[in-house]
């Protein structure tokens, strides 16, 4: 964990900023940080995925996985409802119009909830959102927009499979 988010350090200050932030889930559930995480790097095989396992692991049958930004915006969403932990991996080339719909999403207090061919369901909302890239903005910003918070992970380990697996056992 500290080779991936801490560049071999437990004492970067990023790597103390994501355990501090996984702490802050387990302990205020009913919190969300109004923002959008995103995990960068330019290559892939980094580890920015695996903590969707460590997630997992912590929030059991709290999280939910996206392989696409798409996925995450469509319309019958009602698998994201109850979530804690919502990720969205290897976003590429996300359009402004994406970007957007995506803002509201991860400030609301309540969200919309649809299940097809049922009727829509307005639910509390309390979820955090995940999101992985290899590219080095992902998503449409300004200089000035505060819901985005931005992790580079190291590539102390890349593509080691062996490495990764250790980890998760």
């Amino acid at each position: 964990f500290k080779e991936v988010f801490g560049y071999g350090s437990t004492t970067h200050v990023q790597f103390r900023y994501i355990l501090n932030l996984l702490a802050w889930h387990l302990q205020f559930p009913h919190r969300r940080t109004g923002r959008i995480i995103l995990l960068i790097s330019r290559a892939e095989g980094t580890g920015k995925s695996f903590l969707f396992n460590i997630m997992s692991m912590l929030l059991d049958g709290y999280t939910s996985f996206h392989d696409s930004l798409t996925t995450y915006l469509q319309r019958f969403n009602i698998s994201d409802h109850s979530k804690l932990a919502i990720w969205v991996d290897d976003i590429y080339g996300a359009s402004l119009k994406e970007t957007r719909r995506v803002f509201p999403k991860v400030t609301c207090t309540e969200q919309q909830y649809e299940r097809k061919g049922e009727s829509m369901l307005s639910l509390k909302e309390f979820s955090n959102l995940w999101i992985t890239s290899n590219e080095k903005t992902p998503l449409h910003i300004k200089p000035t927009d505060r819901r985005q918070l931005l992790f580079r992970v190291s590539e102390r380990k890349l593509r080691d499979r062996a490495f990764f697996k250790a980890c998760a056992e």
